[in-house]
């Protein structure tokens, strides 16, 4: 049997998961990373893209997060996420056409709006592709 540790996922909505996992791999700022029990401390951000938990051996779950933080220890990893939300619940059609406003926006926007439309695209984007998974 492997070696489990405690994961936790937070949104500012709720507390999604809070359980014993084998491994959770994680859409890392600066690429993908695993943690496995006993990992070395670290704390990364993690930018848009699909947390892929491994519960045990035959289970899994899959979770978009928009953005957040992840902070590991030796016995647990916790992830703070501005937004995240069950790979299942992602509606593929819905999202497309908001990407499809935001980039309208995007072409739209004065320099000081660009940076954040630019923001929503990409987040829109890594979000209709996880919707495709």
């Amino acid at each position: 049997m492997a070696q489990t540790f405690h994961l936790e996922l937070v949104s500012p909505a709720a507390r999604m998961f809070a359980e014993q996992v084998e491994r959770v791999s994680i859409p890392g700022a600066d690429g993908d990373f695993s943690v496995l029990a006993g990992h070395c401390p670290l704390v990364s951000m993690i930018r848009p893209g699909v947390l892929d938990l491994m519960l045990n051996a035959s289970k899994s779950q899959r979770y978009f997060i928009a953005g957040g933080y992840a902070n590991v220890t030796g016995d647990q990893c916790s992830i703070l996420a501005e937004f995240l939300c069950p790979l299942e619940d992602l509606q593929r059609d819905a999202i497309a056409e908001k990407l499809q406003l935001a980039k309208e926006e995007l072409a739209q926007a004065d320099d000081g709006a660009r940076q954040a439309k630019a923001h929503d695209v990409l987040v829109l984007e890594a979000k209709l592709h996880a919707a495709q998974l």
